[in-house]
């Protein structure tokens, strides 16, 4: 009988408890933002004529764009998730500025930090691993390599994200602090290493320097426009966006090459130059400096 009686105390107890969960569950129903709606952009053969006359009279080559890095304190370089070319255009525009120390800070869960700074310093294969071993980490392999590779170059290699576990709870209460840290890490780098090129590399929503992306809500302001509400100067700052054909409309029908958003093609749509939810923003010009067009994209053939 007292068996009899624990289990029906059990019972109800578990079923009060998810009647208290799903209650939960639907208040959070409610009170979550709604999704913004991903542009759909279909061109008609006139229209992708004179967008690809815009692209061209825009389109500057890569010398142009490594002489206005120079000069420039942060480099935003927002990239297509899991694609090569992607890493691979950045390891060779870094390659291009020598003169310049660098400090990179990479769209990496914070858990990596200890084994990326032990693998600057020992340049030790199993440190490198561990930075993948728990499957939560972007494919940037070679960023880290070539961190290593050029060490004295490098003052700091920074994993600028924050673990699953944070993003997971912070979404479960319909938070999101992730531009906020990556901006946080942004001018840190700053304020520790006056002089040096601070470059962030991650994907594209984070670097943009204006609006809101998926969600109008606060939390959804990208990291690069963070940087500027919070005081640097758009003169020290250059965001890059790194895509390819399949991925924005201007990529499709343009030729691989270089677009500076401040000339002709700057002005048109930003729906034309990125894929997901863009909220308070106009032009490509008010999210992006340059568009790159990789061409085709090849996806990486392992998790790191």
């Amino acid at each position: 009988m007292k068996a009899l009686k624990l289990l029906k105390v059990l019972v109800y107890c578990c079923t009060g408890l998810v009647a208290f969960l799903g209650v939960l569950l639907g208040v959070r129903q409610l009170l979550a933002p709604r999704e913004g709606v991903v542009p759909e952009v279909s061109l008609t053969p006139a229209e992708a004529a004179r967008v690809r006359a815009l692209a061209g009279a825009s389109r500057v080559g890569l010398d142009a764009l490594v002489e206005d890095v120079r000069r420039v304190d942060v480099l935003l370089l927002g990239e297509e998730h899991f694609k090569n070319e992607t890493v691979r255009f950045a390891t060779d525009l870094l390659d291009r500025l020598p003169e310049r120390r660098v400090s990179l800070l990479l769209e990496l869960p914070a858990r990596a930090q200890r084994h990326l700074d032990r693998y600057l310093d020992s340049g030790e294969p199993a440190e490198l691993d561990a930075v993948w071993n728990e499957g939560d980490a972007l494919p940037y392999r070679p960023l880290v390599v070539w961190a290593r590779e050029n060490r004295e170059r490098v003052s700091r290699l920074v994993a600028m994200d924050e673990d699953s576990s944070r993003i997971f709870l912070n979404r479960a209460f319909l938070r999101d602090t992730r531009n906020a840290t990556m901006c946080g890490f942004v001018l840190d780098a700053l304020r520790e290493r006056p002089g040096e090129l601070v470059v962030a590399y991650g994907g594209q929503m984070h670097m943009l320097l204006s609006g809101r992306y998926r969600y109008d809500v606060e939390n959804r302001t990208p990291a690069g426009a963070r940087l500027l509400a919070a005081g640097l100067p758009r003169s020290r700052v250059r965001t890059v966006l790194l895509s390819g054909k399949g991925k924005a409309p201007v990529s499709d029908v343009t030729e691989p090459g270089i677009v500076n958003a401040r000339l002709a093609a700057g002005e048109e749509p930003w729906q034309l130059f990125v894929s997901d939810a863009v909220f308070r923003a106009e032009s490509g010009r008010d999210l992006f400096d340059y568009f790159v067009n990789l061409g085709e994209l090849t996806r990486v053939a392992s998790a790191d």
